[in-house]
């Protein structure tokens, strides 16, 4: 589908849904959309579980949430009634329209209480707007068509179910993640004897709110007429072949591409034509992205303007021409989407918070189009390539031995090579030089830390800086609980701490750390252990600098800043006082950034203390000094200036305490 116009959706009041034809006398009601945190995830439940018959519709976002392919963190809403009760959710999933990335709307649903009274209508346009922001082009929806065309829906076929034959095409089909029973399979419409439509057989009908319906809807786009095949993310069946010709890169090499995914250990499978011959190779992405499910060549010829469409159309270009003219397309197609203009950011910093990452996310998911061949030796069998070999090592592992690539390759995929983002392998090379130059703390009076790709580097010093300076209850033996880069772990080593254990998870995070404090010559000192959380006893100092943020991770690099549920912090302090000796101190490490962005109350972390069985010591502070605290263009300006990095001293809750 091309020449897409966007969703469209009237841009009234968010906060004041007007009544509807049906709703009762009075005046409007005031309501409050905002983005669901986890927080709200009992309340959601609650809210569908009051509004059907069955609970199918509370089990599907469930089952959604848990879905990394079709959950879209930014896209599920909810709008608080004045008294603050969560009282109406909307929920935006990932699925595919003609192989071009959309996004479903449902389950919506309204507590009893307050249907009628614009609930629902003011968080659905408040979730295609945020929809729009992120740069969503497409969405579609099964309900009524009186209803939905006031968010600017149309439908898909005039006077037609989505599930009919066409003339000259396939019958389209949903294509989920799940078989039916499960209530999204359930909800297909299936064809009647003469073209008609009927909920599907054992489809649970709702008591209240939007009720299923034969009529398919979408948003307002300049494409075909006839119904388009539809299917989330994770289909197991290949879709058809595309029989239309590349619009952009080389003049007729056709754009079609399936992907399989093979056995549990083996990686997925892309395959392509190229030069009327079937093409596949390994699909390889450090950042999770699902394998394209179309592929165009391109190469010196092409135009940014092409290659940006396609990408924004769910297309992605594999590279055969000059790699520096790869790079160059590229910042092009990063121009595109920066030009954009840029919409001032909601007085809501919640609402700002996400908006922001949904359109980074957005910008990641185009820019990761343009793909490059790595073959059996990590190297780029291009024109100009650079020597990627020792970067790619550093980041994958080591290159297979001859004779090993076909057994751990799936049946038909070429062992020789493997397709990867050009963003994600010039940010591979980028990871090298940094760990080869190193980061300067002067914590260690100037000595550096060389962080692996993957793990979290101490570019932001401050933290660093309150371990450095923190009184030390203790030198005999400290924890050191998620150690990254190992950076605190050196720091209490070099301050004289004789025995620090130093623990994480991640295999890379454990080298990173092991290799640097080898380098700092603090390895004697410092045993670095791979452990969930805690290892195994009590120390009198427990060290743990947790990702800051409640939101979820969309890299490797980003789960030292994102921590959803707030699970690792929660860990740390439910987990502290069977760890801690009687007269022993927890350091934590936290910003307050998130209580800026309205994902973490400060009551919450305090309560969070007292649950868990401990006092606060004592509290530093320290602002921090990075550009971005200074940034007035940045749309998080506000709470980034306003943010304080501490480490609370936290002691047992029977011991003396005093308030910070």
């Amino acid at each position: 589908m091309t020449g897409m116009s966007g969703i469209h959706a009237s841009h009234g009041s968010h906060g004041t849904a007007d009544r509807g034809a049906g709703d009762p006398a009075g005046g409007p009601a005031t309501w409050h959309p905002r983005p669901e945190t986890a927080a709200d995830t009992a309340a959601v439940r609650r809210i569908h579980l009051a509004a059907f018959e069955t609970a199918g519709e509370a089990d599907l976002v469930d089952a959604l949430r848990r879905d990394p392919s079709a959950w879209l963190p930014v896209l599920s809403y909810v709008a608080d009634a004045p008294d603050g009760t969560p009282a109406a959710h909307a929920l935006l999933t990932r699925c595919h329209v003609d192989e071009v990335p959309a996004v479903a709307l449902a389950p919506c649903a309204v507590l009893p209480e307050y249907q009628q009274r614009g609930a629902g209508d003011a968080v659905i346009r408040a979730l295609l707007e945020a929809a729009r922001a992120a740069g969503e082009r497409t969405a579609i929806v099964l309900g009524h068509p009186p209803y939905y065309p006031r968010f600017g829906f149309s439908p898909a076929a005039p006077g037609s179910a989505f599930c009919r034959r066409s003339p000259g095409r396939t019958r389209p089909s949903w294509r989920c993640p799940w078989t039916a029973p499960h209530p999204r399979a359930a909800r297909c419409a299936t064809p009647g004897p003469s073209g008609s439509t009927d909920v599907a057989p054992g489809a649970a009908r709702p008591r209240s709110g939007v009720r299923p319906s034969a009529i398919p809807i979408r948003s307002k786009v300049n494409g075909p007429t006839t119904p388009p095949t539809v299917s989330c993310e994770r289909s197991t069946a290949p879709p058809a072949p595309d029989r239309r010709r590349s619009e952009g890169g080389t003049p007729g090499r056709a754009p079609t591409t399936h992907t399989r995914h093979s056995s549990v250990n083996h990686p997925p499978v892309v395959e392509w034509t190229e030069a009327d011959q079937p093409r596949s190779a390994r699909w390889r992405s450090e950042n999770g992205a699902p394998p394209p499910r179309r592929i165009v060549l391109a190469d010196d010829r092409t135009k940014a303007d092409d290659a940006y469409r396609l990408a924004c159309e769910g297309t992605a270009l594999l590279w055969r021409g000059d790699f520096h003219n790869a790079r160059q397309l590229l910042t092009a197609m990063a121009r595109r989407i920066d030009r954009r203009p840029r919409k001032t950011p909601p007085a809501d910093v919640t609402q700002a918070f996400h908006l922001h990452r949904a359109a980074q996310n957005h910008r990641a998911r185009i820019l990761g189009m343009l793909l490059v061949p790595l073959d059996a030796a990590f190297a780029v069998p291009l024109h100009r390539a650079p020597d990627v070999r020792e970067a790619c090592t550093r980041a994958y592992g080591p290159v297979e031995p001859a004779g090993a690539e076909a057994s751990g390759t799936t049946e038909g995929a070429d062992p020789t090579t493997t397709l990867v983002s050009l963003r994600e392998l010039l940010a591979l090379i980028g990871a090298n030089e940094w760990r080869k130059k190193g980061v300067e703390i002067p914590a260690l009076g100037g000595d550096r830390i060389h962080p692996h790709y993957g793990v979290f580097s101490p570019a932001r010093g401050e933290y660093v800086d309150l371990v450095a300076e923190a009184p030390l209850p203790t030198e005999e033996l400290a924890f050191d609980i998620g150690t990254g880069t190992g950076v605190l772990a050196s720091v209490l080593a070099r301050r004289g701490v004789r025995r620090i254990v130093a623990t994480d998870q991640d295999p890379r995070a454990l080298a990173c750390a092991r290799e640097n404090t080898e380098r700092l010559g603090v390895a004697g000192q410092v045993e670095v252990t791979e452990a969930d959380l805690f290892p195994a006893g009590r120390a009198p100092l427990v060290v743990c600098n947790p990702p800051w943020v409640p939101a979820k991770p969309t890299s490797p690099v980003e789960y030292a800043v994102y921590d959803p549920g707030n699970r690792m912090l929660h860990g740390f302090l439910n987990g502290l006082a069977d760890h801690l000796t009687p007269d022993g101190e927890g350091w934590l490490i936290l910003s307050d950034l998130a209580e800026h962005l309205g994902l973490r109350p400060h009551a919450e972390l305090l309560d969070a203390f007292t649950k868990a069985g401990l006092t606060v010591l004592g509290r530093l502070d320290v602002t921090p000094r990075h550009p971005r605290a200074r940034d007035t263009s940045d749309p998080l300006h506000v709470a980034r200036a306003a943010e304080i990095t501490s480490l609370w001293r936290l002691g047992l809750a029977d011991r003396t305490a005093s308030a910070p």
